[in-house]
This record gives structure tokens, sequence and C-alpha cells, in this order.
């Protein structure tokens, strides 16, 4: 790793979790948002740049493992920002399990709002207290139809000195800039993780029940991504019949002066 490439603090998620989100959010409804579960581990990376080698840095990495929908927004703070105490309060009984929280806004650009920014800030307050810990991500997640097409776009903030900086957002299985590809386990090396799992020539229960799952989980993210490819064509749709009536009662007003 270089110095150009080198970030101080990552959010990392899976594929998995991202598709998991786009389809909550793709509901019927308004926007929506909720809290970012995972955890936050700090390590020691080696940076190299023109004058030195083996540089080490510390990195924050932010590992999201998991989401929880609060529905509408509004559920936790007031218009000002404020936040519901009473509310969060289950929530935070294991703040070390709640690093971050979300925001899905439709058609809008992907920058936090001014309502955002103090929501977030009363978060990390909150969370300081609870456990001494910085980090506390915001990830802003927006759609937009650019060309006929819905176009999908998030971000992720931290406060930093007050101010609510972006950092860097990888999807690990996605993989980073310059490819990467999924590898796949060798039977024989399954032993460890199924008991009794034998070898491409054997014959095992453990072997044949993981595959079956395999199979089904293959065909349940087949049948969700063509819901999901469904919902956007429909709000794309949406969007499109919207924007003609805007033109529609443009005209009808200018018609009418």
């Amino acid at each position: 790793m270089t110095s150009d490439t080198f970030h101080d603090t990552v959010v990392v998620m899976t594929g998995t979790l991202l598709s998991s989100l786009l389809a909550d959010n793709l509901q019927p409804g308004s926007d929506k948002e909720g809290f970012l579960l995972g955890k936050t581990v700090v390590q020691t990376v080696q940076v190299n740049n023109d004058v030195q080698s083996d540089i080490p840095l510390e990195q924050t990495r932010i590992v999201l493992s998991d989401f929880l929908s609060c529905g509408r927004t509004g559920e936790f703070y007031s218009n000002t920002g404020r936040l519901d105490n009473e509310k969060l309060t289950s929530l935070f009984d294991d703040p070390d399990l709640v690093v971050g929280w979300y925001r899905y806004r439709r058609a809008c650009p992907c920058c936090p709002s001014l309502r955002e920014r103090a929501v977030h800030a009363e978060l990390c307050h909150r969370r300081r207290k609870a456990t001494q810990k910085t980090g506390f991500v915001f990830l802003l997640m927006t759609d937009n139809v650019v060309e006929k097409v819905l176009r999908h776009e998030q971000e992720a903030f931290v406060l930093r000195d007050r101010v609510l900086a972006p950092i860097r957002l990888e999807v690990a299985n996605l993989g980073a800039p310059g490819g990467g590809r999924y590898r796949t386990t060798p039977f024989g090396q399954l032993g460890p993780l199924l008991p009794g799992a034998a070898g491409p020539t054997g014959d095992s229960g453990a072997l044949s029940a993981a595959l079956a799952v395999q199979s089904s989980a293959a065909e349940q993210l087949r049948a969700l991504a063509g819901r999901l490819e469904r919902s956007e064509r429909d709000t794309a749709a949406a969007y499109r019949e919207i924007e003609e009536l805007k033109l529609r009662l443009a005209d009808r007003r200018v018609a009418g002066r």
C-alpha cells in the first residue's frame, strides 16, 4: 500500500449486506433510516512512499455486518435533531454493537443535510460517553434517474473536528480497484467446516447437505435479484411519470396566464 492509497479510516461491508439494504429501502414508502451493526477494528498496515518503505501506520476499519431498520424517518429524534433518549435506551444496551446509522433518500444528491449533521453529532456524543470510542459512521444512500436509468449512490461519513467528513467505503465482494475474483474452497478442505465431509470422490451426508444449502441459496438469490430488478424498473417508470406530470402542470400554468 502506498501513501497515496492509504486511508486512516475505512468502512467495509459485503455485497450481500449492500443488496439487503437496497432491497429493504426500495420498498414502497418514504425515505428510510436505521442503525448499522458491526465492529470496529484498529490494525497496523505497512505503507510505502518515495522516501521510505514499510512505514507502520494505524488504520481503523469499521466492519458492517447487519442493519436494524427503523422504518420511516424521525423515529428517534426531533425536527431539530435532538435525540429521544427513551427510544434509544434499549438499542444502546450493547453500544459496542452499534457502529453507525444510515439514511436512504430518493431523488436527492448524496450530501448530508443540516438535520442529519445534527443527529449524527448527537449520536457520536452519546456513543463516546458510553464506550469512549470514536469513528461512529453515517452511511448516506440515494437513488436518482440518470438518462432513464435508476442509479444508486452511497457515501460514508465520520465526524472529524466537528465536521462531517467523507471516508473510504469498500464493498468487500466487489473487490478493490484493479479487479478481484471469488475463490472457491476445494471439497477436501471442507472437513474443518463440516464434520464428516469427504473428498471429491467420497460420499458424505454433510457434504450433500452443504451442496443442497448452496443450491437453495443460489435459487433464492436469483429470485431476489429478479425482484430487485423489477422494483428498480417500476421506480424508474414512476419517476418518469412524475416528470411528465410536472411538465404538463407547468404547461397548464403557462397557458392559464
